[in-house]
């Protein structure tokens, strides 16, 4: 399959401005006359964000996050609309929320994130020629981050260390007293921050196993593949400046570039 000539820039960025005065329209529709803003005001607007091309250019993905005040809560659905415009279409249903929506290379299907059934956050993926989500990955710490291979046989996963005390099978756990030798302690959202790392794994759907590719002390992230070589790249964070780093997509060994500013060009 050929790649679309024209950038997905221009058109995230229009789909961008687009999707979001179409829902802060829908939002605001049935109030015409002008009154100070409420905090009510605020929870009606939608956040539209991670817009996808598909690979035949035809079609944006992309996730609108809206907020129920009453629940104390938001909840996050993926999208869909034509590059040509028309009306967009849920692609996951309300009582789930799923982000981080990925064309498979070939087009056929429309993965993201989501925990359902009360389980770990997985990768799921739908047929656009139909039928239910199906899930992908079956991690028991649950997935961070994917993306695909270029040529769509494996996914890059980013995968948290397994806390200890979530995969022992003692049921009398005692809380244990936390050990805070890092200046940075404590994130918002978070809470105290542990020793676990996250790093990458390769995945074949249908395989029972994932295989890890980067270990130490280390935390990888936004890793993607080359569409030129067999190579996966990412960033890597540990007690130094954040380093992009490139390793064989079937190794299990890290490999440093000579400079950042030469592999984010390439």
């Amino acid at each position: 399959m050929k790649t679309p000539k024209f950038s997905n820039l221009p058109i995230c960025i229009a789909a961008l401005i687009v999707f979001s005065l179409v829902f802060i329209k829908q939002g605001f529709a049935q109030e015409q006359t002008k009154r100070p803003l409420t905090v009510d005001d605020f929870f009606k607007i939608k956040s539209v964000s991670n817009p996808r091309v598909s690979p035949e250019g035809e079609w944006v993905a992309f996730t609108v996050t809206e907020t129920d005040l009453e629940k104390d809560k938001s909840e996050t659905r993926v999208w869909m609309i034509p590059t040509a415009g028309g009306e967009a279409i849920p692609m996951t249903a309300k009582g789930n929320s799923a982000s981080s929506p990925r064309w498979s290379p070939d087009g056929k299907y429309l993965s993201f994130l989501a925990s359902r059934n009360e389980g770990k956050t997985q990768v799921w993926a739908l047929n656009r020629n139909g039928g239910e989500a199906q899930q992908i990955t079956s991690v028991k710490q649950g997935v961070g981050g994917y993306s695909w291979s270029p040529d769509g046989s494996r996914l890059l996963l980013s995968i948290k260390d397994a806390d200890p005390d979530d995969i022992s099978d003692d049921k009398e756990k005692k809380p244990k007293p936390w050990v805070i030798d890092r200046l940075q302690f404590k994130r918002d959202n978070v809470g105290y921050l542990n020793d676990l790392k996250t790093h990458l794994y390769t995945y074949v759907p249908g395989d029972e196993d994932v295989k890890q590719v980067t270990s130490g002390n280390f935390n990888e992230s936004q890793a993607a593949g080359s569409l030129t070589e067999n190579l996966s790249r990412f960033q890597a964070t540990g007690q130094t400046t954040p380093t992009v780093t490139a390793i064989p997509t079937s190794g299990s060994y890290r490999r440093k570039t000579p400079t950042r500013e030469k592999l984010l060009c390439n």
